[in-house]
C-alpha cells in the first residue's frame, strides 16, 4: 500500500516589534521604559531606553484597520494570504 504525502496549507508567523535604535521590543510588552546592564570589563553600563508606547498602540490599531487576524501583535497566515496564485 502506497502512502501520499499530505498537503497541509503553509501558515506563516509574524511578528513585529518595535525598534529603537539597536534595539528590539515586541508590541505586547508595554512597558515605557527600558533597562539593560553590560558589564565593560570591572565597570557596569547601565542603558535606560524610553518607548513611545502611545506612537506603538497607534501603529497597532492602523494594522487592526486592515483586517488582517491579528492577535496580539502577530498574526497567523495562511501563506496563500500573502502569496497568492
Amino acid at each position: 500500500m502506497k502512502h501520499r504525502p499530505v498537503m497541509r496549507p503553509a501558515k506563516l508567523y509574524l511578528t513585529y516589534p518595535f525598534r529603537y535604535g539597536k534595539n528590539k521590543f515586541r508590541g505586547d510588552a508595554f512597558n515605557s521604559v527600558s533597562v539593560t546592564m553590560e558589564k565593560k570589563e570591572n565597570d557596569y553600563v547601565f542603558h535606560r531606553i524610553k518607548r513611545n508606547t502611545d506612537a506603538e498602540k497607534k501603529y497597532s490599531q492602523n494594522i487592526n484597520k486592515t483586517g488582517l487576524p491579528l492577535r496580539g501583535f502577530a498574526l497567523l497566515l495562511r501563506k496563500l494570504m500573502l502569496f497568492p496564485g
